[in-house]
């Protein structure tokens, strides 16, 4: 028996966050943890803070409800110790009549109902509205019984992702593992530097007007493997061509700065405004000769074995490092002619869309 309904505030405690004067926060660990946002959760509890405060506005406790109040709205976490909470959130302390358990799957169930109001910059809840949520109040042993049945469905639920995880990892690892028994096995190896020219100079945009309008691709909005770099802005040549790097259409962009030549970020500029883009700094370009197809030296480039070789080849400061120049130019490549190189691509890019497919089915699965 569900039994009466009630009103949030009357089973459990709001606290809305507060945040200290930003004066107050470190990252050394001196002070309370300071949580501010989802950015800092985990799957159900907090992750390990990185931001501590020496003042303490808002305290939640350990297992107290975290919720989001700004956008998202609604998304949960629970406390596993005594924290200061910023204005992105509010923490939920039940009292004797309501299970913690209880409270938090209700709220997860209704996270979506969680409109809030439209503000300025976020959609957000406030406190009151927070504790105005109606909600059924079983006795304590029903509430027991339904948080029992609940962690059972949400263990399958795990043990479905965990599986879904494997499946994902083995797929990414049987094309990686076909990408390297293909370049590995082929003969005639040249360096990069004698089949593409690296960094090529701008000759193109020599005899341009400044005020012509090209791609620009900076690179936060490089994707991840993406094949095709589209960029979706554009500015004026004269804006751009000092001190960004130059491509144009067909040449291959990839990250040369840590993290993101180790994430994959890479791809061949297509669609380009006038042929010309310009980028990053932090971008090499690759421009294949008449013997190296694009899409050949793209799935080279793509491979985990040589991000690996990059990652140790890399100089600078911590989190800033760059693949070595000669590295990169010093990088062997098997050039098979250009009739065994369509072949190959015509396998390599029906297995790639099979894998990314695959892919979407296994990440759409873990999302519901």
């Amino acid at each position: 028996m569900i039994g009466k309904t009630v009103r949030l505030k009357e089973v459990a405690e709001v606290i809305a966050g507060q945040s200290p004067s930003g004066d107050n926060y470190n990252k050394e660990g001196h002070g309370t943890p300071f949580y501010q946002g989802k950015k800092d959760y985990g799957e159900k509890y907090l992750n390990t803070p990185t931001v501590w405060t020496r003042k303490v506005t808002k305290l939640a406790h350990k297992n107290d409800i975290i919720l989001s109040v700004r956008a998202p709205v609604g998304a949960l976490n629970i406390s596993t110790q005594k924290i200061c909470i910023g204005r992105g959130l509010a923490a939920i302390r039940v009292k004797k009549a309501v299970l913690n358990d209880y409270l938090y799957y209700f709220l997860m169930a209704t996270a979506d109902k969680l409109d809030g109001t439209v503000g300025a910059i976020f959609n957000s809840i406030n406190k009151k509205q927070i504790e105005d949520i109606i909600l059924p109040l079983p006795s304590l042993a029903e509430q027991r019984r339904i948080v029992a049945k609940l962690d059972a469905s949400f263990a399958e639920i795990d043990k479905i992702k965990k599986l879904d995880e494997i499946k994902l990892r083995s797929n990414n690892f049987l094309i990686q593992s076909y990408l390297d028994n293909i370049f590995e096995s082929n003969s005639n190896l040249l360096k990069l530097s004698d089949c593409c020219e690296i960094n090529p100079a701008k000759k193109e945009v020599n005899d341009l007007d400044d005020a012509t309008e090209v791609s620009f691709m900076p690179m936060k909005d490089m994707g991840i493997n993406n094949k095709l770099a589209i960029p979706n802005q554009k500015r004026k040549l004269k804006d751009v061509k000092g001190s960004y790097t130059y491509f144009s259409e067909g040449d291959i962009l990839l990250a040369k700065i840590t993290p993101c030549f180790e994430n994959g970020k890479m791809g061949i500029a297509s669609n380009l405004l006038n042929g010309i883009g310009f980028g990053s700094s932090e971008y090499i370009v690759f421009r294949p000769n008449k013997n190296l197809k694009n899409d050949w030296l793209y799935y080279f480039l793509n491979r985990n074995s040589f991000r690996i070789d990059g990652s140790r080849n890399m100089s600078g400061a911590v989190g800033h490092k760059r693949v070595n120049k000669d590295f990169i130019g010093n990088t062997l490549i098997p050039i098979p002619s250009l009739e065994e190189q369509e072949k190959i691509l015509f396998t390599l890019t029906n297995l790639s869309n099979h894998s990314k497919a695959i892919n979407k089915i296994i990440l759409k699965k873990k999302m519901k």
